[in-house]
């Protein structure tokens, strides 16, 4: 799964078991069970608008219209809930970014294409930016982008850039991905805090943003 690997369980399933409880993977349930979409959208709405520490689940269950119960049976604990919710975008924003890599030919370009889709996803899904970028641990970020494939394609742009010369020899290709996303990661974190540019046309903002930081990331990585 490109993205946290934990999804809901459907309703009227078998108990879940020890490990499952444990915030273990749960069996994912279809996205056409009214029950799994109401929960998710409940569970969005608040973890997008205050820290992971404040949202209830008895308040996600209200919302939702269901019991305390039924919310954990079909979710399992406040981790494992978060984390499913957000599989699905972290699935379409892996789909986005791998797309614009092969749209373009350079490393340069291929690299400044996949920043760009990374800013203009978050402006598109607002609270799919503000949850991951300020309420969700720097390390389930990591090892989201490690096992969804999204550092693979950072990884296998910068290695074609260090044997055509583009890059730094000097860096192990896998470290300068990681230089990459920790700076537009750090970039994109600040960005989702802001609201002054929330009334530009969306790819305006996209064009800004991404000068500004490929401005800061290219010279750092490039051969000269």
């Amino acid at each position: 799964m490109n993205g946290p690997g934990i999804g809901f369980r459907k309703h009227g399933d078998e108990p879940r078991t020890a490990v499952e409880a444990g915030g273990g993977p749960l069996r994912p349930a279809s996205v056409a069970d009214p029950l799994f979409e109401r929960v998710r959208r409940s569970a969005i709405a608040r973890f997008s608008a205050a820290p992971f520490h404040k949202v209830g689940m008895r308040a996600i269950a209200r919302d939702a219209g269901a019991g305390m119960a039924t919310l954990y049976e079909v979710a399992g604990g406040k981790d494992a809930l978060l984390q499913a919710c957000l599989a699905p975008d972290f699935e379409a924003r892996l789909a986005r970014v791998a797309a614009a890599s092969r749209r373009e030919v350079s490393c340069r370009s291929r690299l400044r294409a996949c920043i760009a889709e990374l800013i203009a996803f978050e402006l598109d899904r607002p609270e799919f930016a503000r949850i991951i970028r300020l309420n969700t641990p720097a390390q389930l970020m990591r090892d989201a982008d490690a096992d969804g494939g999204l550092e693979r394609v950072f990884i296998e742009i910068l290695r074609r850039g260090v044997r055509e010369g583009a890059l730094r020899t000097d860096i192990p290709a896998d470290a300068l991905a990681c230089m990459v996303q920790a700076l537009t990661d750090g970039a994109l974190a600040r960005w989702a805090a802001e609201a002054g540019e929330a009334d530009r046309f969306i790819a305006e903002v996209v064009q800004a943003r991404t000068d500004r930081l490929f401005s800061l990331l290219w010279p750092a990585i490039c051969a000269g």
